[in-house]
């Protein structure tokens, strides 16, 4: 049989595709890169792309992989542009997206287990009716998944000034290695695959801190310089606690909208 026919008898045909427009979808991530460049870098195209909903399938489908020295690339969100979920020699790209449930949450003890394939957003969403949030997610937590971020690392995105960068938020780990064993990691052990970019095993599940909610009060200032506004941000990131976010994005827009509200003395929040 055919790669794609054996992946299918393990996964279901529902959850496997070799048709060509899968496989270039999958052959890209969000960096805007020729296909020239691409192929001067090894990427190419999938033979097989498969979604799967199960940890087991993640395990057949890696011990079928070692017996037949098919190359494997995890996949989460696909959200950044950086080329860690691009296929190098084709073989079989493994979509975790599917994988994408919370399977506890732990409201007394504070952490909630997930299946790495679900988003961010979805993830803080669901947490946040329950009085609870996420502490360190990245900036495309709408497309961005667990998954993806323990596996580049977390080391940089909102929330890491106060909570650490992902790893330090890890309990423990289910991660499927390379011969298709499955692992469940303590804390410290957790870190072994933290920014392994899915080379020493596939993370399929994840328990994480959860913190309480704090009170958040949204507010709106205009200021009538540029560096007026600056010296705000520098005087705002002095206070105790310091942790808070602020958007530049309407760089000009208070000044026309909101002109009665500028500030003129800087000395405003001395």
């Amino acid at each position: 049989m055919s790669l794609y026919e054996d992946i299918a008898a393990i996964v279901g045909k529902e959850r496997a595709t070799e048709s060509n427009l899968d496989r270039i979808c999958y052959g890209h991530d969000l960096a805007p890169l020729p296909d020239e460049l691409l192929k001067g870098l090894g990427v190419s195209k999938p033979d097989v792309v498969i979604r799967p909903d199960k940890v087991s399938h993640v395990v057949d489908v890696m011990k079928y992989a070692l017996r037949r020295n098919v190359p494997v690339t995890p996949r989460g969100g696909g959200s950044w542009g950086l080329g860690g979920v691009l296929p190098i020699e084709g073989g079989i790209v493994i979509d975790l997206s599917g994988m994408n449930h919370i399977i506890e949450l732990n409201t007394e003890d504070e952490y909630v287990t997930i299946e790495t394939g679900l988003e961010w957003k979805r993830l803080s969403d669901k947490i946040k009716k329950h009085g609870f949030h996420v502490g360190a997610y990245p900036t495309s937590a709408p497309v961005a998944t667990v998954g993806g971020y323990i596996s580049t690392g977390g080391s940089s995105g909102i929330g890491v000034s106060q909570y650490g960068t992902i790893g330090d938020q890890i309990i423990s780990l289910k991660v499927v290695l390379p011969d298709g064993r499955v692992v469940k990691t303590n804390p410290w052990d957790s870190w072994f695959f933290v920014g392994s970019e899915g080379t020493l095993g596939i993370v399929c599940e994840a328990t994480l801190k959860i913190f309480k909610n704090n009170i958040i009060k949204h507010m709106l200032f205009g200021f009538d310089s540029l560096d007026a506004g600056l010296e705000a941000i520098i005087k705002l990131g002095q206070l105790n606690p310091y942790y808070f976010a602020a958007s530049h994005i309407c760089v000009g827009a208070p000044n026309m909208l909101w002109s009665d509200y500028c500030f003129s003395d800087r000395n405003e929040l001395a």
